[in-house]
């Protein structure tokens, strides 16, 4: 790996439960981690008692590398970058010395902002901050101050700011944001106001209010401090969580719907067990009683689960999965916690001996009556988690009209018509994801089948061995392969759909049936052009979904 340049830690992270800095750096073995480390932490050491931070610093070793963070008052966090970066020797060319950090920090130092932040933590009061502004409060129950012009905490009454709103987290590598988009349905029928972050944007009550992938903390703020938001879904992606942390804790539900093995080596993160913990580092932005929902049927995380001890000293656990006599769903219910899963093709929230919650699954569309099963997961998990925070009557009438349309879940399972073919669109785009999708189309006929794919540049060459073995598993007669041109990431053009190219050959794909177009588009277009009625194609998207669609649609594709 290349040395990172240091981030900034906003809020509650891997490392610490306070804001800071971090930095990953790659060494040849334990023992130069150990050593640099060593001397990162007596420099870093020294730097902190001149500026006056408390000397907290931690370090985490991962295969080729060593993570160091420290922590500084929330109002330093650029120089604290410029500190760690310093104290590991990898700062920019004109290398900084204490006097200049000394000096930094004076220029970036806000007493206002920090007193504020003190005031709210003592008064119980919910404290935002970013680059620009400070919101005290969340949602319809803040406060904005510039923060270049912050009020006196006497100024502030705390009564009204500590009213909080239902806030849910989802993360996990499949099914995150259809388990978001379920949720912010659910809130929306309930009668709130409904904030959501997504990989596709901010939304308020299904409206979009900014494109862009927004599953960082920065997205989190941004809804949260929009004061017309009354309850809030935030999506957080692995990115997100490891580059600044968590926006908030006080959250009521967090939800992890899986972990496989994407996006390895990145961040630290070199296996699925690694992965895992990082997931479930979501847990610290619950409050204190807050709940944390976890797959049962996801082996990892429950490995994951058992090593952190969450059983014994985390937060209340609810459980969900498809199988009721799994172990873990069995003891939750016989130690009186929360589970979803199903009973006699139903989806069914429990409790103890109670029933909470029952939906057909031929009453919920995103299920394909059962068939997609990765959407029965995210329904399971989308419904545990609201039965928490939003009415059950809500939940079923969301789960019952979720689905009904592409606009609910674009990216998703999408259908359309094309020439009597039927055309699945869908964004999945690691092993597990396609898995899912080809198990469900195995049982749909077709007399022929088409399967356009690409991937991600900074895929190692055993996920994509894993990805084409998951599809394989189809039998397609023809495959499409497309450069991701957006996601090179490193990678010359064309090297990608050759590396795919290779394995689908040696996973029995016929050469003759494989073609490669240099763009998604034109990739596209030739799979409609090979379209005959009675054929199925999946076409998984990952460049440009909205340019996708209207590509679809003016050659005359309707959706189902």
């Amino acid at each position: 790996m290349e040395p990172l340049e240091g981030r900034r830690l906003t809020g509650r992270n891997w490392l610490f439960d306070q804001p800071g800095a971090a930095i990953d750096l790659p060494v040849a073995s334990v023992a130069a981690g150990q050593m640099l480390a060593a001397k990162a932490r007596s420099r870093l050491g020294a730097v902190a008692r001149l500026l006056g931070w408390p000397e907290r610093v931690r370090q985490r070793a991962f295969p080729g590398g060593v993570t160091l963070g420290c922590t500084a008052p929330v109002d330093q966090l650029h120089s604290a970058v410029e500190a760690l970066e310093w104290a590991c020797g990898v700062a920019h060319q004109d290398q900084p010395t204490p006097a200049f950090l000394l000096q930094l920090c004076e220029t970036e130092r806000n007493p206002s902002l920090l007193a504020l932040v003190d005031w709210a933590a003592q008064q119980g009061v919910p404290c935002l901050v970013d680059e620009e502004q400070v919101a005290l409060g969340l949602g319809c129950h803040s406060l904005l101050f510039p923060i270049v012009n912050l009020p006196k905490p006497a100024e502030i009454d705390p009564v009204p700011l500590r009213q909080g709103l239902p806030i849910v987290y989802v993360t996990g590598t499949n099914g995150k944001t259809t388990t978001a988009r379920v949720l912010a349905r659910i809130g929306k029928i309930a009668g709130f106001q409904t904030g959501s972050t997504s990989t596709d944007g901010l939304d308020l009550n299904g409206v979009r209010l900014e494109d862009g992938d927004w599953t960082g903390p920065g997205g989190a703020r941004k809804v949260l401090q929009n004061q017309e938001v009354q309850a809030a879904i935030l999506e957080a992606a692995r990115g997100g969580l490891m580059r600044r942390g968590l926006a908030v804790s006080c959250a009521d539900v967090a939800v992890v719907t899986n972990v496989s093995d994407d996006h390895l080596g990145e961040w630290g993160l070199g296996d699925v067990e690694a992965m895992a913990e990082a997931k479930l580092m979501i847990r610290k932005g619950l409050r204190e009683d807050g709940v944390l929902v976890v797959n049962a049927g996801s082996a990892p995380l429950l490995r994951a689960v058992a090593r952190l001890g969450l059983a014994r000293r985390g937060p209340t656990l609810a459980w969900f999965g498809q199988d009721i006599e799994e172990v873990t769903l069995t003891q939750a219910l016989a130690a009186g916690l929360r589970v979803a899963t199903l009973v006699q093709h139903q989806l069914a929230v429990l409790q103890g001996g109670e029933v909470l919650l029952q939906v057909p699954l031929l009453e919920i569309p995103m299920t394909f009556a059962g068939l997609a099963l990765h959407n029965v997961d995210n329904a399971l998990a989308a419904a545990l988690a609201a039965s928490y925070v939003f009415p059950l009557p809500a939940i079923a009438q969301a789960l019952r009209t979720f689905g009904t349309q592409a606009a609910d879940s674009p990216g998703r399972l999408n259908l359309f018509k094309y020439k009597g073919a039927t055309l699945v669109v869908d964004f999945a785009h690691n092993r597990d994801g396609v898995a899912h999708l080809v198990t469900m189309l195995g049982h749909w006929p077709a007399r022929r089948k088409l399967l356009l794919i690409g991937q991600a540049g900074d895929r190692s060459d055993d996920l994509l061995e894993g990805l084409v073995a998951a599809a394989r598993q189809w039998q397609p007669d023809h495959v499409m392969l497309k450069d991701a041109l957006h996601y090179l990431r490193g990678r010359q053009p064309g090297e990608i759909p050759e590396i795919l190219r290779r394995l689908f050959v040696a996973h029995g794909q016929l050469p003759g049936s494989i073609e490669f177009h240099s763009t998604e588009a034109e990739a596209l277009g030739a799979c409609l052009d090979w379209a005959e009625p009675e054929d199925l194609l999946l076409l998984l998207i990952h460049d440009d979904f909205t340019s996708a669609v209207a590509q679809l649609h003016a050659a005359g594709a309707e959706a189902i």
